[in-house]
């Protein structure tokens, strides 16, 4: 069985008079961005075989499942590829343009024109990324890596008075992260038979936030960084991120004042994956397959690759999440995918809810309650034997 894959970008930078996602602190900064660090992206990858499976990342912050709903909905009808086989997922940027209101009745987002027109226009964008991606198919083979890297922490700090939030270790001296961390970060290879370039997809739990609260600038963070040093290091090559489980994870540079971090941050997870890299595996190659429900507000969806695995959820999971559905045996690979066709707000563990902290007041705030992180993992690891059992079989239900 054959497989080609296409990609393609489109620019989706918003201009000055745009508003910023991400932190509380922007509702006192004023209207707009101080200017651009570097350009935000759609990129799309188009895979065809079997099936089609389309697969569209987003540098911005979230997407409410409606808005995501509404933009996938778009994508069916101009590609006629079925709902279910489109997953779109945001990084989770913190410098990118204001899209929706996470913050509910606590804080009214000012009605900003310029945020509503660069809003309207990004469909159109993702159409044309995926076009771009559509043009671009050609036949290849399928490998994989996991890369190994300390580059984050857990914000959670444990103590015998409850959980201290560290959410910048630069203004916390002294205090030592003892929560649970993932070095891990899952990719997928795919090598053109013509021997021109390839593609990465990689999947990194770490909130995309090295730049803090007082920064304006317009920045993919980290996630963009890595892209933009891999691509450089390795001509003819592009690279797509997927954000893995971040809930209650940072990167070690996290909140910075100086913008020059950014850099650092993804020039050393570059790096990392270009090490690892040189270690590549084959990986078996059976067809594409997709499923997706609806549990709760949440969208879960499971893409199946070949061998490889991208279960995805509408929401910021916990570290547990990823390690749990990374050690689900049957599969080369398994790319865990958070924030994905829409954001739902947090899924902690149980233990959490008992320690308390600021995700688990966000989390119930939403009415989240402690044992839906389990409901959730049992019911992507079904989907996961459903597409393991069906190879090629395409579909979608409703779960209550």
């Amino acid at each position: 069985m054959t497989l080609e894959i296409g990609f393609g970008t489109s620019d989706i930078t918003p201009d000055l008079g745009v508003d910023l996602e991400g932190y509380e602190h922007r509702f006192h900064q004023g209207r707009g961005n101080s200017g651009v660090l570097d350009r935000l992206f759609a990129r799309a990858l188009w895979l065809h075989s079997n099936k089609d499976l389309i697969l569209v990342s987003l540098d911005i912050c979230l997407l409410t499942v409606a808005q995501a709903t509404e933009f996938r909905q778009r994508l069916s009808n101009g590609t006629g590829v079925p709902l279910a086989q489109i997953l779109l997922s945001c990084s989770h940027t913190h410098s990118g343009p204001v899209t929706a209101n996470p913050w509910g009745e606590e804080h009214q987002v000012t009605e900003n024109p310029e945020n509503d027109t660069w809003l309207a226009g990004l469909g159109g964008l993702l159409s044309k990324a995926v076009q771009r991606a559509k043009q671009d198919l050609r036949e290849g083979r399928l490998s994989h890596f996991t890369a190994q890297l300390g580059l984050g922490y857990n914000r959670r700090l444990s103590t015998p008075g409850g959980v201290t939030m560290l959410f910048s270790l630069a203004e916390h001296p002294g205090k030592v992260p003892n929560g649970l961390v993932d070095t891990a970060v899952p990719s997928l290879v795919f090598e053109p038979l013509d021997g021109k370039g390839g593609v990465l997809l990689f999947s990194t739990p770490y909130h995309p936030v090295v730049l803090g609260k007082h920064s304006r600038l317009v920045s993919a963070d980290y996630p963009g960084a890595a892209i933009h040093a891999w691509e450089e290091s390795m001509p003819g090559w592009k690279a797509f991120f997927l954000l893995g489980a971040c809930g209650d994870t940072q990167p070690l540079l996290a909140t910075q004042e100086d913008p020059a971090a950014v850099q650092v941050v993804g020039k050393a997870l570059a790096s990392a994956l270009q090490l690892a890299l040189a270690g590549k595996q084959p990986l078996e190659f059976d067809g594409l397959a997709a499923l997706e429900e609806q549990h709760g507000p949440r969208v879960l969806q499971v893409l199946k690759i070949g061998r490889c695995i991208l279960p995805a959820v509408s929401a910021e999971c916990f570290t547990e999440f990823g390690l749990a559905l990374r050690n689900t045996p049957g599969w080369h690979q398994v790319l865990p995918v958070t924030n994905a066709n829409g954001w739902t707000g947090y899924l902690p563990t149980e233990q959490a809810f008992a320690q308390g902290g600021y995700e688990i007041e966000a989390a119930l705030a939403d009415g989240t309650r402690p044992e839906v992180l389990s409901q959730v993992l049992a019911l992507l690891q079904r989907l996961m034997v459903q597409v393991s059992n069906a190879p090629g079989n395409t579909g979608s239900s409703q779960c209550t």
